[in-house]
């Protein structure tokens, strides 16, 4: 006697449900970066891919989670997963580098003056 079976294999693919960042609010300088981070839930999710974007290239870039300050002002960085398009955002402020005053000079260094004078 004989038994057969017929054994049909399949690949596992576990979807992804969701997607959050490490902070949802980062304040930066000009010339600073910051690092964000995405985690993929669940935790076992076959497909990983994310992409990121944000509102405003002249405040902000990113590539790959590091996010470079270019310019004053506000923007979002977004990440979106791959499978199921799922999105988080971080809220990106940054202000102007702040310059140091080294030295202070007049163009006059000595000057005679008549009472209700005045020199510019």
């Amino acid at each position: 006697m004989q038994a057969t079976c017929s054994v049909t294999v399949t690949s596992s693919t576990v979807s992804v449900t969701g997607v959050r960042l490490n902070t949802n609010s980062v304040n930066l300088t000009v010339g600073n970066t910051a690092t964000l981070t995405a985690t993929i839930s669940p935790e076992n999710a076959t497909n990983k891919s994310v992409t990121w974007s944000t509102s405003n290239d002249e405040v902000v870039t990113v590539v790959d989670g590091v996010v470079t300050a270019v310019g004053a002002g506000t923007a979002t960085i977004t990440v979106t997963t791959q499978d199921g398009g799922f999105k988080a955002e971080c809220a990106v402020t940054v202000k102007a580098a702040t310059v140091n005053v080294e030295s202070v000079s007049l163009d006059i260094t000595n000057k005679t003056l008549e009472i209700g004078g005045t020199v510019t």
